[in-house]
């Protein structure tokens, strides 16, 4: 029986997980410097509304809804790195709170609970981009909500409930185009619910739900149209791939979710099988044994979730020649397959109640441990690059200071810590530093006297440049003339 005193126990153990994630969210993201993307989204939201709005320079990091809310932050605070990103951090809250919302409407376990909440948001690689001024985090904490109106119209069939999904679902994509992949299969099982519901009854009921889902629709599509047809003209794909869904989709996710922690001197590829397999074990076991359980109009409709957006998938990619996406753009899929999982382990539970605690407790327990040593905190495993930004703008300045030299020195760099130079150079050092203009080659023949690269150039650097200091076991170096 589980009791008021459970339910308590429960409830304060989330609460406080959600908000000790919180506060290490907004902790990163006051300490991180900028990322490699982020500063030609901040430049974006320099633009006029209309411009953001209709995708008037067709630039892929425009996620127009959070373009659109760092331009609100930045006209309230300023300029600030952290309060650009602050929408963003505010946004976990609903991605956690819709979370425990749905894991408390979808499982009556209180371990399964614990366990769908653990997948969800123990996942360092997800949790990063609640710490940056990219749309990803913002748009999976939509989609959340919609996922949780989603189940409850399910259940209770409530005309509301169906309006709350849709709306939410088109903001999310709205706040990143690649949710569209949940959104459209979303809205056809929707649909699909409103007839199975009403068809013996009175048929006219389902004119209103198709009414909302066609209106939300098309809306979406007009507000979308301009940006998805400038995307396609200006090829800005091509970061994503062409071989196959589990190519170049989900093996790259599963290996980003893995944020570098180290499994027994495992490769890429034997994680990426094992996480695979055990979710294909799970859910085949849901699905072959789901005559154990009860109500099975969740678990139906939470594969059929998962298995339209996968079609939907390869159905964009045959028809409109649009890729597979890629690791950052799919972290959609990682609720849906949460859902999937967790419903496999609860059939596992009705046919073994032992079997299924044990199992359903090593997930919890493997989830704890990989966010305790997978979540960095210092650093985004996305853009890792920019880690140590602060640190070579600090070791440039001491250097300046220490040999009494003349001001602004001029500094080099290699192109992938450009962005996050240039922001910083502006912001904090641009009396002593002059940051060279961005290149794609290595620049021997530089008129800089310090060069920050990585350990490729150093061979193409070293007759005109020593090493002065050395960063992220030796995989970066600053570099000073000879």
């Amino acid at each position: 029986m589980y009791s008021i005193r459970n339910l308590n126990i429960e409830g304060g153990l989330l609460i406080m997980s959600g908000l000790i994630l919180l506060f290490l969210i907004a902790k990163e993201a006051f300490v991180i410097p900028l990322t490699h993307d982020e500063l030609s989204t901040i430049d974006y939201s320099q633009k006029s509304l209309f411009d953001i709005i209709t995708y008037a320079d067709p630039v892929p990091n425009n996620h127009i809804l959070n373009t659109l809310l760092l331009k609100l932050n930045i006209a309230i605070f300023g300029e600030l790195l952290f309060t650009d990103r602050i929408h963003n951090v505010l946004s976990f809250i609903l991605f956690y709170f819709f979370s425990v919302k749905s894991a408390f409407l979808l499982f009556k376990d209180n371990w399964l609970r614990f366990c769908f909440v653990a997948l969800l948001s123990l996942q360092p690689y997800l949790l990063d981009f609640f710490s940056v001024t990219r749309g990803y985090g913002l748009s999976v904490a939509f989609q959340m909500v919609s996922i949780f109106y989603f189940y409850r119209r399910l259940r209770e069939g409530n005309e509301k409930d169906l309006w709350y999904s849709v709306i939410f679902g088109a903001i999310g994509v709205y706040a990143n185009f690649t949710l569209l992949n949940y959104y459209m299969p979303l809205v056809f099982l929707l649909g699909i619910h409103t007839v199975v519901i009403n068809y013996k009854s009175d048929k006219k009921k389902t004119i209103r739900p198709f009414m909302i889902l066609g209106g939300v629709s098309i809306i979406l599509g007009l507000l979308c149209y301009l940006p998805f047809s400038k995307m396609l003209e200006t090829k800005q794909f091509v970061y994503w791939g062409t071989s196959g869904f589990f190519s170049d989709t989900v093996k790259p996710l599963i290996i980003s979710l893995r944020a570098g922690t180290e499994y027994f001197g495992w490769t890429n590829d034997t994680i990426y099988g094992l996480v695979l397999g055990f979710i294909i074990v799970i859910c085949g076991a849901g699905i072959l044994l789901i005559k154990r359980i009860g109500n099975k109009t969740f678990l139906t409709y939470s594969f059929l979730l998962l298995i339209s957006t996968i079609l939907y998938n390869h159905v964009q990619f045959w028809l409109a020649g649009v890729p597979f996406l890629n690791a950052r753009t799919a972290l959609f899929l990682i609720p849906l397959v949460s859902i999937v999982v967790c419903y496999g382990l609860e059939v596992i539970t009705c046919t073994n109640r032992m079997f299924g605690l044990l199992l359903t407790v090593f997930v919890i327990s493997l989830s704890c441990q990989h966010f305790v040593r997978g979540f960095n905190g210092l650093a985004t495993y996305e853009w890792y690059n920019d880690a140590d930004t602060y640190v070579v703008l600090k070791d440039i300045e001491k250097d300046i200071e220490n040999q009494n030299l003349h001001t602004p020195v001029k500094v080099d760099c290699h192109w992938v810590f450009h962005p996050s130079m240039t922001y910083h150079i502006k912001h904090l050092y641009s009396d002593k530093i002059e940051l060279m203009p961005y290149h794609k080659t290595v620049k021997p023949d530089t008129d800089a006297m310090f060069y920050y690269t990585g350990s490729e150039d150093i061979d193409s650097l070293s007759p005109r440049f020593g090493i002065l200091q050395e960063y992220s076991w030796r995989t970066k170096f600053l570099m000073k003339t000879k």
